[in-house]
C-alpha cells in the first residue's frame, strides 16, 4: 500500500544485545551465498550486531529519513506478497514466522518481489548504509529504504538490494495469528494477522472490493463483536490489486492479511495478500 534521542540509541543498542549461533546456508547461488556466510559469520564474532525492528524504529528521528550508521543488521521473514498487486514495490517482513512480535515495511524500487521474496522466506538485511525513516512524513509507517528525498525514505535500489538484502535458504511456513480487533495497534504494523469472525456492513454487501469511485484503493469497515461491545477497523485494497473487483461476501468471515495504515497514517488498515485470504468463518454480530 501503498521518538527518541538518537544519542541515546548506542547503549541501547548494546544494552539489549543478544548472543546468537548463526549456522551457515546452502547454496543460493554463488554470491548471494558468500555475502551471507559473512554476515553470518560477523554475526558470530560480534562484528556486526543484530537488532530488532523496534530497534531500527528508535533510529529515526520522527521528522526526515536518515542514514543507519554502526555495523548493524536484522532479520525476518516475509508476510507479504505483491503477487495480486495489492502491494508494490514493499516487502513486509515479520520476526518470527509462527510467533511474531513485531513486523516491518522494507522499500525496494523492484516489480514482481514475490519471484525472489516468496511468503515465509527467511531474510538478512545488511543496515549498514540504509536509510530509516517513512515514505510519506508522518503515515506512522517507519520503514527500511535505501536513502532520503525531502526527508522522505526513497526506496533500496536495485544495486543497493544485491549488497544488503540476502535471503537465506530457509522459508518457513507463516503461522495464525489471531488478534482481536480492539487488540490491534500500531505496535502490530507489519505483522501478518488473521481477524475472525468479522463481518462488513450491510449496505457494501455484494459490491466490489474497490468502489468505481475511487481512483486508487478503497477501505472497506469491517466490524466485530465481542462482550457485547462492537469493534470496527477497516479493510484497505488498491485499485491494481488482481482482486480489486472481487464481490463483498455477505456471510461472517475471517480475513488474513497484513497489518499497515492509510497513504496519509489516519487509520491502522489490513491489507490482503490475495482475494482467497477472506474465508467463510462462523456467524458474526451483523445478524444480531
Amino acid at each position: 500500500m501503498k521518538t527518541l534521542l538518537f544519542f541515546m540509541i548506542p547503549f541501547l543498542l548494546i544494552s539489549c544485545t543478544q548472543d546468537h549461533d548463526f549456522s551457515v546456508p546452502e547454496a543460493l547461488g554463488t554470491e548471494e551465498n558468500e555475502m551471507l556466510n559473512t554476515l553470518l559469520e560477523q554475526f558470530n564474532s560480534k562484528e556486526v550486531e543484530l537488532i530488532s525492528f523496534n530497534q531500527i524504529r528508535q533510529l529515526y528521528n520522527g521528522r526526515q529519513a536518515s542514514q543507519i550508521d554502526g555495523q548493524l543488521a536484522t532479520k525476518g521473514y516475509v508476510v507479504s506478497s505483491d503477487e495480486w498487486g495489492n502491494f508494490y514495490k514493499e516487502i513486509y517482513l515479520q520476526d518470527d514466522a509462527s510467533l511474531p512480535s513485531q513486523g516491518i515495511k522494507v522499500v525496494i524500487d523492484r516489480k514482481a518481489l514475490h519471484n525472489k521474496f516468496n511468503i515465509g522466506r527467511e531474510v538478512y538485511i545488511n543496515l549498514s548504509g540504509l536509510y530509516v525513516g517513512e515514505v510519506n512524513t508522518g503515515d506512522g509507517v517507519v520503514g527500511i529504504g535505501g536513502g532520503s528525498d525531502d526527508d522522505e525514505l526513497t526506496a533500496i535500489s536495485e544495486g543497493q538490494g544485491v549488497n544488503h538484502i540476502l535471503r537465506s535458504q530457509t522459508t518457513e511456513d507463516v503461522a495464525e495469528t489471531i488478534l482481536p480487533l480492539a487488540e490491534i495497534t500500531d505496535e502490530k504494523i507489519g505483522m501478518f494477522v488473521t481477524l475472525r469472525s468479522v463481518h462488513f456492513l450491510k449496505e457494501d454487501l455484494g459490491h466490489p472490493l474497490v468502489a468505481s469511485k475511487d481512483w486508487y484503493d478503497t477501505k472497506r469497515e469491517i466490524n466485530q463483536c465481542a462482550a457485547d461491545t462492537i469493534t470496527t477497523f477497516l479493510l484497505e485494497t488498491s485499485r491494481f490489486a488482481d482482486f480489486s473487483g472481487m464481490p463483498i461476501p455477505a456471510e461472517g468471515v475471517s480475513i488474513r492479511g497484513i497489518i499497515t495504515k492509510t497513504y496519509n497514517g489516519s487509520d491502522l488498515v489490513v491489507a490482503l495478500n490475495r482475494y482467497e485470504d477472506i474465508d467463510s468463518d462462523t456467524s458474526s454480530c451483523m445478524d444480531e
